[in-house]
């Protein structure tokens, strides 16, 4: 039998049928994602394991819950920071957070307004405090002073003073009554170790730096006089704050201020 060499060669060139290759990349498609499929199931058991168990698992060994389901649930106990603690942080913090923490050396504060007083009276409350340290200042008498001017026809015009004593707490508040019909009052504070006082500006004091104050306290003359508030007739609540001055921080003669 002869060949012709011509049919060899297209023999030899002719393609493969693809249907064996398809059958192979069908056959590696499904177990791609058989074990795929198997993993997700696998990672699903996992999150759903307690924290302790998960690492566990991860690893392909057993973990059994018997002993996790008998063992009672203690809930979390909170103890309360200490105080060496709480000032730590507050330092580590800065200067905000050691503002907010509760000590002995906090700044003076505004007094809370009070009520509107019983008809006929006046309130007068405020904050005391020191000018160079910005402490409020605790344990100090005020005496309010008014004067009230009383007169009726064909008789002559009698004054009826009237006065009251006020403290300031731990945080330099105070509050005291006065009656309405008196335009005029006259506060003196008895402190020691101050050579004088002088109502709060606005802004306060406190809230200017060091320079300022000094400067401010030195174009004043009246900080050894009684204080005298300003208010109108209709107003029955006056805010009235008071610094008090140290010696150092007073002129020595009228060329220095």
């Amino acid at each position: 039998m002869q060949y012709d060499e011509r049919d060899l060669y297209e023999e030899e060139l002719r393609p493969t049928p693809r249907g064996g290759n398809s059958l192979k990349l069908l056959a590696c498609a499904v177990a791609i994602g058989a074990g795929w499929a198997a993993w997700q199931m696998h990672l699903r058991a996992v999150s759903r394991m307690t924290p302790a168990e998960a690492p566990v698992a991860a690893l392909g060994v057993s973990v059994s819950t018997k002993s996790a389901a008998s063992t009672p649930v203690v809930p979390d106990v909170v103890v309360p920071a200490q105080p060496s603690v709480v000032a730590a942080a507050a330092v580590a913090q800065g200067p905000a957070a050691q503002e907010r923490t509760p000590t002995g050396g906090a700044e003076a504060q505004p007094a809370p307004v009070p009520q509107a007083p019983a008809e006929g009276r006046r309130i007068f409350y405020g904050v005391v405090y020191d000018v160079a340290t910005k402490k409020p200042a605790a344990g100090l008498t005020l005496n309010f002073s008014s004067v009230q001017e009383m007169s009726s026809p064909g008789m002559p015009t009698v004054t009826m003073p009237e006065v009251k004593e006020a403290s300031t707490d731990n945080a330099g508040h105070y509050l005291v009554e006065m009656p309405s019909e008196a335009d005029q009052i006259a506060v003196v504070v008895k402190s020691d170790g101050n050579g004088g006082r002088l109502e709060d500006y606005d802004p306060p004091l406190r809230e200017i730096p060091e320079q300022k104050r000094r400067y401010l306290v030195s174009q004043r003359d009246d900080y050894r006089d009684p204080l005298r508030p300003l208010f109108s007739p209709s107003q029955d609540v006056v805010p009235f704050n008071i610094v008090l001055i140290p010696d150092s921080w007073l002129p020595k003669t009228p060329s220095e201020r």
